[in-house]
């Protein structure tokens, strides 16, 4: 750990085997929506509810944005608490897939 570079080709992140998963789940949430929305429904969350209007780019670039801001909070807070920084990542997860479960027992009561 001494020689690694503080970014860049050679670093590597903290937790990016939880990323990938945050990313799958983001992209399952923003699929789940749109679905939601197709079939007359409605976003609960009134900040992905004002993106809307942009149709799916809007609600991509804000779960996007999402994620980066998750994925660098957890790098930054990793380099100092790594235990915090995986407590992070964790329930960015989980808080991300409840929306998932909630909007695919919906569609399939459809």
């Amino acid at each position: 750990m001494k020689n690694e570079p503080p970014i860049g080709p050679g670093r590597k992140l903290i937790f990016q085997d939880a990323y990938v998963w945050l990313i799958l789940v983001s992209a399952l949430d923003i699929m789940c929506t749109w679905m939601i929305l197709w079939n007359n429904g409605v976003e609960i969350n009134p900040l992905a509810r004002r993106l809307i209007f942009l149709g799916p780019k809007g609600l991509v670039i804000y779960k996007f944005m999402l994620i980066v801001f998750i994925i660098g909070l957890c790098e930054v807070v990793g380099r100092r608490n790594r235990k915090a920084a995986h407590i992070l990542v964790t329930a960015a997860i989980g808080l991300t897939i409840i929306p998932v479960a909630i909007a695919l027992a919906q569609l399939m009561a459809q």
